[in-house]
């Protein structure tokens, strides 16, 4: 590929991929709260909360010091590779462990229990395949991440659903969560071999252990609160109310994570040029935090007041009228989403590529210690709706945060007026959306994303300079290959 946009091209393929991954796994999740019930879903909702808290520690931050180096040192990729792959098994070893002996730990059913191990095995592979797709990443074929995430995916969903039509329960879906993680492990290590370079664990590769783990320790941390942060609140929820709330906040918070596509993708995409302009040109670096913020505001801002608004209409209809009480808990926890448009997107990117995530874990730390206490204040006396208050106010503590740091730490002003035309056109849009709200859903849907599109283009919102700078601003040469 010539000097093109490659960003834009890396984002383009994943946006796409992930729309096509996330509306095959809400299907299932739909399938599930229907055919379940709210206690199945907060079965369910409970073991992937639940495995995530302790899955993470095998993952440690890896990947994305993966990402960093890779990129910047493109002919040491097998050692870093092979690295990788002993510190994650030796992480690993303790997780599973811990998973394995849940029982003992905790009054847990068995079946949750079969579950629990499952998905946790699962878990661990795909820490394996995180790996080889972090290299991937690093070389900027996202087309190969892609075809991963369709093929695990697809795979997931429809031997999940299988099981699941045949009668079977939940420790049969993981079941099938653990066959097509392995089988994509093995896929994604084809295609290394074929295009990027074989991997191999040799000798030498024990040495870089030590390194690479001080390397991936600010890393991990920050992803070890985001865990806490975003899983905890579901194991206390468990812990001090019952299944079947945990299922009323499950289901719109499974919704709220299908959204979640949109800024990791974006933070894939554009993490290799951040990391590189930070070195080289710190103007474009800034230019580029500046575009992506828009760009996430722009996208964030409408989904989060359409949500709201149409929520009394899209439980029931994804649902059932089983989950008429999860309308609240979606109306709050659509506004965690938009905060992480930019936590988790654009943020994120700007934190981790001026290398100043030990500030970021600071603040991270803080937030899980007030999600962790405000969970315990607000679940005993409002159960799920207090999971999801606190969820929301929690994001919004490290939303400030990395507000701060940009501009005490980093010395970077953020221009918030760009985004006046985009909020106009997203309150425009609130006010037609709530006026033909007793229109069919898909109808109120259209009319209003037609009315927001109208005005952003009316109003100019993005201007024929910013896109060329945008444009500019993304082009690079193209990678080589290293060769066996």
């Amino acid at each position: 590929m010539s000097q093109a946009g490659r960003i834009l091209k890396n984002f383009s393929v994943l946006f796409a991929c992930r729309i096509f991954v996330r509306i095959f796994s809400f299907i299932l999740v739909i399938l599930i709260a229907r055919l379940l019930g709210d206690v199945g879903m907060g079965r369910y909702t409970f073991v992937f909360s639940y495995v995530t808290l302790f899955a993470v520690f095998a993952d440690f931050g890896i990947n994305e010091v993966l990402i960093r180096e890779i990129s910047k040192e493109k002919d040491r990729s097998r050692a870093y590779v092979g690295t990788a792959f002993l510190v994650k098994g030796l992480l690993s070893c303790p997780v599973l462990l811990i998973l394995v002996f849940s029982d003992r730990l905790f009054h847990i059913q068995r079946d949750v229990y079969v579950a629990i191990v499952l998905w946790g095995a699962a878990s661990i592979l795909n820490t394996f395949s995180g790996v080889i797709i972090s290299l991937f990443r690093a070389y900027e074929r996202m087309e190969f991440e892609a075809a991963s995430q369709i093929l695990n995916t697809v795979l997931a969903a429809v031997l999940g659903l299988l099981v699941l039509l045949l009668g079977y329960g939940i420790p049969a879906i993981f079941l099938m969560y653990l066959l097509s993680s392995l089988i994509n492990f093995f896929f994604v290590l084809s295609l290394s071999v074929r295009t990027i370079l074989k991997i191999r664990i040799r000798k030498e590769d024990f040495r870089g252990m030590f390194p690479l783990f001080r390397l991936a320790f600010p890393f991990a941390w920050g992803t070890v609160f985001g865990a806490v942060i975003a899983r905890v609140d579901v194991v206390m929820l468990q812990a001090m109310r019952n299944e079947a709330e945990v299922g009323w906040y499950g289901a719109p918070y499974r919704l709220i994570e299908v959204l979640m596509f949109i800024p990791s993708t974006f933070t894939i995409a554009i993490y290799p040029a951040m990391s590189r302009y930070y070195k080289e040109s710190i103007e474009k670096w800034h230019q580029l935090y500046q575009y992506g913020l828009k760009a996430m505001f722009v996208l964030g801002l409408p989904i989060a007041l359409g949500t709201t608004l149409i929520a009394p209409q899209l439980v029931p209809l994804l649902f059932g009228v089983q989950f008429l009480k999860s309308i609240p808990a979606l109306q709050i926890l659509i506004w965690r989403a938009f905060l992480i448009f930019f936590t988790g997107g654009v943020f994120a990117v700007v934190v981790t590529s001026s290398y100043n995530v030990h500030y970021y874990n600071l603040f991270a730390f803080f937030a899980a210690l007030l999600n962790i206490g405000l969970n315990a204040l607000l679940i005993p006396p409002y159960g799920y709706l207090g999971c999801s208050i606190a969820t929301v106010v929690t994001e919004l503590v490290i939303f400030v945060s990395v507000l701060f740091i940009l501009a005490r730490i980093i010395k970077q002003k953020t221009k918030f007026g760009i985004l006046t035309r985009p909020l106009f056109a997203g309150i425009v849009m609130a006010g037609a959306t709530w006026t033909f709200r007793t229109l069919p859903l898909w109808g109120v849907i259209l009319f209003s994303a037609s009315v927001y599109t109208s005005c952003l283009f009316l109003m100019k919102a993005w201007t024929k300079e910013e896109i060329e700078l945008l444009i500019s601003l993304t082009k690079r040469g193209s990678a080589k290959k290293v060769t066996a």
